[in-house]
């Protein structure tokens, strides 16, 4: 099947790189949008968390709802932000990063949300639109074996790429350095 690639499905050629060496059934995904049906159509179960910050998040939510409604093989969460993490975010938005330990907690009960979805995930896809999205890769490791993350060549400050801490057991892969948004990979290595 054949894609529309925009800015916001960019990532599609380097997880046809991904899916033809790895076998993918069952992906996490924080944030939902155009590429979801990508992963629908690729893989056996999909579950798809939006974090709802601000309004049009809650509209993205529903449309995707609406657009993916006769999918059997997906799960949608929606995760709302609350007034605290809501200001998180904008600090963010303004490099003003607060101190992990103030606001993990939240992160965690983002994840928890899928992880408890299912058995296991052999991928997870961060793309959402709040810009906490580094420390959500860091809370992935060694959970997932293989880790995905959109808009890497992009806002380093603002979305945190260099606060990224990459384990000694994982292998960090840019199949697209030069791609305006770019996308990165973590690939777990097993013995």
């Amino acid at each position: 099947m054949a894609y529309d690639l925009n800015n916001a499905q960019s990532y599609i050629p380097s997880f046809d790189k991904i899916f033809s060496k790895h076998e993918i059934k069952k992906v996490l995904e924080f944030g939902e949008g155009e590429g979801t049906r990508y992963l629908l159509d690729k893989c056996e179960f999909v579950c798809s968390i939006e974090v709802s910050a601000y309004p049009y998040h809650m509209d993205w939510y529903n449309t995707c709802k609406e657009k993916y409604k006769g999918y059997k093989n997906w799960k949608q969460i929606l995760y709302r932000c609350d007034d605290l993490l809501i200001k998180l975010d904008q600090n963010a938005q303004k490099k003003k990063y607060e101190k992990i330990e103030n606001y993990a907690h939240y992160l965690e009960e983002i994840l928890n949300l899928g992880i408890s979805s299912s058995d296991g995930y052999d991928l997870a896809f961060v793309d959402y639109g709040i810009h906490l999205r580094a420390d959500m890769v860091n809370l992935l490791f060694n959970k997932v074996d293989i880790i995905a993350a959109h808009d890497t060549n992009v806002g380093k400050e603002l979305y945190g790429w260099d606060r990224i801490s990459v384990p000694m057991n994982y292998t960090e892969i840019d199949f697209n350095p030069g791609e305006y948004l770019g996308t990165k990979f973590w690939i777990r290595q097993h013995d």
